[in-house]
């Protein structure tokens, strides 16, 4: 990064954001909600003593499969960056799950964020909070489009398409509240605001929740194949997963979630037609660009592209199970290199932890 001048934005300053709010708890206060925290079920703390690390779980039903890689990928990063040397003593708590776990109204948000704006303690005993309110929209600025109606539903997506020059606004559900339906996540939910917040790391969220974001350490795997340019001889996308990220009820429009919809688009006998923008550097380049644009057969162009497929078997999410129209392809070993893997497709763990556009 140094020697090539390469400018990086820090990923600490989200987690800055996300904890701000939390300085407006006196120190007594914080920690009877650290206390708090600590008794949610499927959680894990952390604490630092002395340089010294310790680590605390709190799983409802006994041991979770893959739990124990999470909390030492954790505990790693700490010993890895020099915990005496910059940590002082502390204790967090983190979810042990893949999704969010705090949710508070933006009435709530703003005053806690005015009372660090002003140097002062929020005064727990003497606030009221209204717990009555649901909803995603309650966690949305009163003039965002969320609070609106109108702006929820899918078909007031804005028609056609554009380039994203800012991922992060894109993927603001107060503003674009119509992609609230299309991710497990959020789809179908209508949330309680949560009354007594509690700082909790988690290891995804949307722009919605009250979590402090943390990083799946144990995800990152550095051990991988690299294949020579020379020796990838298929142009397709190859993506294999399990079917996590939603539940599976017939009361859940499951059917919108990520990873179905992500399967459901890219076969090769789905029916329809799709604009095609050209390469940068097109034969008819003189053309305007909406000249240029191609209309082709989307089973086709799919076919050329995509190898994207659920791996394994059906994993249990909820009460309803998939439709036999859901295929599932061998789950995909680095060491077996399949042709697609081999030719330099991209894969996920075959353990498949939730997908989130909403990070």
């Amino acid at each position: 990064m140094c020697e090539n001048k390469v400018p990086l934005v820090d990923e600490y300053d989200s987690i800055m954001k996300d904890m701000y709010m939390y300085h407006a708890f006196s120190p007594s206060d914080l920690h009877k909600r650290l206390n708090a925290a600590m008794r949610i079920p499927d959680t894990f703390s952390i604490s630092i003593k002395q340089g010294n690390i310790r680590a605390r779980s709190n799983f409802e039903n006994g041991s979770i499969e893959g739990a124990d890689e999470r909390i030492e990928g954790q505990i790693e990063l700490l010993k890895e960056f020099g915990v005496s040397k910059w940590i002082p003593d502390c204790k967090a708590v983190y979810s042990v799950h893949d999704t969010p776990q705090s949710f508070i109204s933006f009435a709530h948000k703003s005053d806690l964020e005015m009372h660090v704006d002003d140097h002062e303690y929020y005064d727990t005993d003497s606030e009221e909070l209204d717990t009555s309110e649901k909803g995603w929209s309650v966690a949305c600025a009163y003039t965002s489009n969320a609070r609106k109606p109108a702006l929820r539903d899918l078909n007031s997506k804005p028609y056609g398409k554009s380039f994203v020059s800012d991922v992060s606004a894109q993927f603001d559900l107060c503003k674009h509240p119509y992609n609230i339906d299309l991710h497990g996540v959020t789809a179908g939910e209508e949330p309680h605001v949560s009354g007594y917040v509690k700082p909790i790391f988690s290891l995804s969220k949307t722009s919605l929740h009250a979590d402090i974001l943390a990083v799946p350490v144990e995800q990152w795997v550095e051990d991988l194949p690299v294949m020579p340019w020379d020796k990838r001889t298929s142009n397709k996308l190859l993506w294999r997963g399990s079917n996590t990220g939603t539940y599976y009820a017939k009361d859940e429009p499951w059917m919108k979630s990520q990873r179905i919809r992500a399967v459901n688009l890219t076969r090769p006998d789905v029916e329809g037609y799709v604009n095609v923008l050209p390469p940068a550097f097109y034969a008819e380049k003189k053309k305007p660009l909406r000249e240029a644009v191609s209309y082709q057969v989307l089973g086709d162009l799919n076919e050329k592209m995509f190898d994207v497929s659920f791996a394994g078997s059906p994993i249990p999410m909820g009460t309803h199970g998939l439709p036999d129209s859901v295929v599932y392809s061998p789950v995909v070993h680095w060491s077996s290199s399949p042709p697609s893997c081999r030719n330099g497709g991209v894969t996920e763990s075959s353990r498949g932890s939730t997908t989130s556009p909403y990070n």
